[in-house]
């Protein structure tokens, strides 16, 4: 098994200004009653994961790290999954914003990363990010691996229906965000379709550090999982 990386710690109060404060609380609170594993101590750990990263990678200017805090913490409010509009969540965010006062701007700016951050296929094109927009990205996918991924993938699938595997449906890795987004999956195949491809797609040296154990953990999770499942273990 690989080394676990430890992300280095924080000074608590890098990066937060009056408006990271409100974007910090305005994620909470629409995270609030969620019970799909995106609530508000997702928001904190994406939040708190994406200043280490930055810190990690040398970056250590307030301005950079109120940026990534403000798109860590805005990133879920009105996503795709809730809305079915893959738009929302970045309108959401530059509503917000421009209400608090910030500059047009900057709200564009964080809401074009809002825009293009999210998962949308394996074989789909990669969107454009910022420098903050790709510490972000990686923040929210290494939230989709290793022990907290598989039971967020477990938790989510659970909430909207999705059954947990069926051997008969095949992984499917679409070539387009619509058809990532309409497909028939499972929650083993979800973790097959997005999980187990995403440290090929990391941004960050740390990122793809930190992802290394948490990717051991997974596959040896599905080897597992396959082996009980056709009474092999």
């Amino acid at each position: 098994m690989t080394d676990m990386f430890v992300l280095p710690d924080v000074d608590e109060h890098l990066g937060m200004t009056d408006l990271a404060r409100a974007a910090l609380a305005h994620g909470l609170a629409d995270a609030a009653t969620d019970r799909t594993g995106h609530g508000p101590h997702a928001v904190r750990m994406v939040v708190h994961n994406a200043r280490a990263v930055a810190v990690a990678e040398g970056h250590t200017d307030p301005d950079f790290i109120e940026r990534i805090v403000i798109t860590a913490a805005l990133q879920d409010v009105a996503d795709v999954k809730r809305t079915g509009d893959a738009k929302s969540g970045a309108e959401a965010a530059r509503a917000f914003l421009i209400g608090q006062g910030a500059p047009a701007a900057f709200a564009d700016a964080v809401a074009a990363d809002i825009a293009s951050i999210k998962f949308q296929g394996a074989h789909t094109p990669r969107r454009p990010l910022s420098a903050a927009g790709r510490i972000v990205q990686d923040a929210v996918w290494l939230a989709s691996l290793g022990a907290i991924g598989i039971c967020r993938a477990m938790a989510y699938g659970g909430a909207i229906g999705r059954e947990m595997y069926d051997p008969d449906l095949p992984a499917f890795y679409a070539d387009t965000a619509e058809a990532y987004l309409a497909q028939t999956t499972t929650s083993i195949n979800h973790l097959l379709e997005k999980a187990a491809r995403i440290p090929d797609m990391l941004n960050t040296a740390t990122a793809r550090r930190i992802a290394k154990s948490r990717h051991e953990f997974l596959m040896r999770f599905l080897a597992q999982f396959t082996a009980e499942w056709e009474g092999r273990a």
